[in-house]
């Protein structure tokens, strides 16, 4: 078809369309006038469409407007184990995306044979197609009614989305792997090195890196997560996942299908998560038996790319060192952050993100980067468990690590700090004209902040040491690393090893333990924006991650149980084989009884006792009636760990308020 009678036929559908009302009328002759660009294009693609050359293809994502509404896998995802919990995820978000991106498919399709487009790339996770495509495509796309909003997919520069940095220190020789490797300073500020001696290195635990990349090292070759379901180097898609020779892991960075970062920001993030000490016997990972799995990213789309292959692939942690700041353009994509991480959620994957490294922005009226919008995307994305201190809004699926500087025993004075506001009015103060479009109304109007009026959403989430040593360039060198690109992988590395002692540890219960265990190094008592809920404690941590406790399979601080669905249940997650007890009690009231923590006050009503069983678990219902309606119970589980630690363990208290 010409073009004059494609742009024909494009303008006269948009004619029937409502006009973005802060468009332009003027006409510019690169591109198509801004009278005819449809609303769901965003204002920085809306620029690039009239500032584009005939003929040129920009990168753009198309958002579908039919998502999948959280209510539909909460609270019943908590009721299946870990691989019933991802498979029904994955199945039901890759049957919703199917459906609902057909139309734009099609649509794309076509102007791929007409020349007007790239191949596309699906997500299901977000639910958005990805290619590159003119201006006419674009428009036309855009004009569909199953499309949300469409923007450019920009690919920022490292040095913008990198949260650390790097020096080099002396290079060390290469051994064999050490058996019993001496702990590096990381490990030994987090108390990584005790959960080693239990037993418990990482071993059958895979943490996807998403990253710059990771480049051969001594200390991570033998630490490189291997997919079993490809042919290394016959340049075929084996396993049919939509990615070629991704033996040890995959490039969603546009720019390059190399995994090799050049001994840069990825391969020190996957040193501080798995380095074993092949390059002279020290182990500055937290996790040294675990298995990295590299996944290159840098635009956010490479980043839910990321998070999606990593459900897909298997990995029970996701971590990343990169983050998306609101003075980026164009800003993040908070709407898309927040889905993905729910989704994510629902699926089961624990997620770790820096929190960024602008607090010296945090109070400057002029910046978009001035508190309630400090703390990137995506770690200013709710944590999948409520502390306390936080009063108002939901769960989602990201872990935000700030940067806590161990040697000098302060906060890292560039760590970001909350709170993050969860409102459209808040974040349009820093950041005007941001669209209605990229934001959910509905769902993501939770943690309004009000200029100090409200609470906001507390951030970050937790703390991790900064400034440690890690692998670097060249074969078995080292480098000093800092920032919380530093401190995120260390908190991931830690939770590797509660995953290895506990492999049932939901997202919800590794953020849990993160919140009530870790130590409290804030100007306040309790979670605070700034130090979160203090610094990690990978020892203290373990001891809760061999007995969690849950309540209708959750592990809130506190929930609501309606009377009229039934009996309560009760249960302990832990060691296998082992004997324990639920107590229930009045009140949470903490009572220390010698090295034991209870917290259900000096009377106890109801006591259930057995075995856990070959997985940890041990569970049983309790009955309720209308006499319990308006009433609040705390209850608690104690397990005698014989296998690891010989002592007695204390577990987590719920609340439980009958209604």
């Amino acid at each position: 078809m010409p073009l004059v009678l494609r742009l024909l036929v494009i303008v006269v559908l948009l004619a029937r369309m409502p006009l973005c009302a802060e468009a332009p009328s003027a006409h510019d002759s690169k591109g198509l006038s801004q009278s005819f660009v449809p609303q769901s294009i965003d204002p920085w693609l809306r620029s690039a469409l009239t500032r584009a050359q005939p003929g040129a293809r920009l990168p753009v994502y198309f958002v579908i407007e039919d998502r999948i509404d959280e209510r539909r896998w909460f609270p019943r995802v908590r009721r299946l184990s870990l691989p019933e919990r991802r498979r029904l995820v994955v199945d039901e978000l890759q049957v919703h995306a199917a459906r609902t991106q057909r139309a734009l498919l099609d649509l794309l399709a076509a102007e791929q044979r007409h020349g007007h487009c790239g191949p596309t790339r699906c997500n299901w996770l977000g639910n958005f197609v990805q290619c590159e495509a003119s201006v006419e495509a674009i428009v036309a796309a855009a004009a569909l009614p199953s499309i949300a909003y469409v923007r450019l997919d920009v690919s920022p520069r490292l040095a913008e989305v990198a949260d650390g940095k790097g020096e080099d220190t002396s290079p060390r020789s290469c051994l064999a792997p050490s058996t019993n490797p001496a702990p590096g300073d990381g490990p030994v500020q987090t108390k990584a090195f005790v959960a080693w001696a239990y037993g418990f290195a990482g071993q059958g635990v895979v943490i996807a890196n998403a990253d710059g990349g990771i480049t051969a090292h001594g200390d991570l070759d033998l630490r490189r997560w291997t997919n079993l379901g490809e042919t290394p180097g016959n340049g075929i898609d084996d396993d049919q996942n939509g990615y070629v020779d991704d033996v040890n892991g995959a490039s969603f960075d546009p720019n390059t299908t190399q995994l090799d970062d050049g001994g840069g920001h990825g391969t020190m993030t996957a040193g501080l998560l798995v380095a074993d000490g092949s390059c002279g016997g020290i182990a500055w990972g937290q996790a040294p038996a675990a298995k990295v799995m590299t996944c290159r990213t840098l635009s956010e789309t490479s980043q839910w790319n990321a998070v999606q292959y990593a459900i897909a692939m298997g990995a029970d942690v996701q971590t990343s060192s990169f983050s998306y700041k609101a003075n980026f353009v164009p800003p993040p994509d908070y709407r898309m952050h927040r889905d993905v991480a729910t989704a994510s959620l629902a699926a089961g994957l624990i997620r770790v993100n820096s929190a960024g490294n602008e607090a010296a922005f945090a109070f400057d009226p002029t910046s978009a980067l001035r508190v309630p919008c400090n703390i990137a995307a995506p770690a200013c994305v709710p944590c999948p468990y409520r502390d306390p201190a936080q009063t108002v809004g939901g769960p989602s699926g990201v872990i935000a690590v700030g940067a806590w500087r161990a040697l000098q025993q302060a906060i890292d004075p560039v760590s970001a700090l909350g709170p993050f506001a969860w409102s459209l009015a808040d974040v349009q103060q820093n950041l005007p004209g941001y669209p209605a479009a990229l934001w959910d109304l509905q769902r993501h109007e939770d943690y309004p902040w009000q200029h100090g009026a409200g609470p906001g959403l507390i951030k970050p989430d937790v703390l991790g040491p900064t400034g440690n040593t890690t692998s670097g360039g060249g074969p078995c060198r080292t480098q000093q690393f800092s920032g919380t690109s530093n401190a995120a992988p260390c908190v991931a590395g830690v939770l590797a090893l509660w995953k290895c002692a506990n492999p049932s540890l939901t997202p919800e219960d590794a953020a849990m333990i993160l919140h009530q265990t870790s130590t409290d190094v804030g100007l306040l008592v309790g979670k605070e924006n700034r130090y979160g809920a203090g610094l990690v404690d990978a020892e203290r941590g373990l001891r809760r991650a061999l007995c969690v406790h849950r309540v209708d399979y959750d592990s809130a601080w506190s929930m609501t149980h309606d009377v009229a669905a039934g009996p309560v249940t009760l249960g302990v997650d832990g060691v296998p084989l082992s004997l324990a007890v639920i107590a229930v009690g009045p009140q949470r009231m903490p009572v220390a009884i010698g090295s034991l923590q209870l917290g259900i006050g000096p009377s106890v009503e109801i006591v259930i006792g057995g075995m856990t069983d070959a997985a940890g678990n041990l569970s049983a219902q309790a009955g309720v009636g209308p006499w319990l309606i308006g009433l609040t119970a705390a209850t608690q589980a104690v397990l005698l760990d014989q296998t690891h630690t010989g002592s007695l363990l204390d577990s987590n208290v719920i609340e439980i308020a009958f209604r």
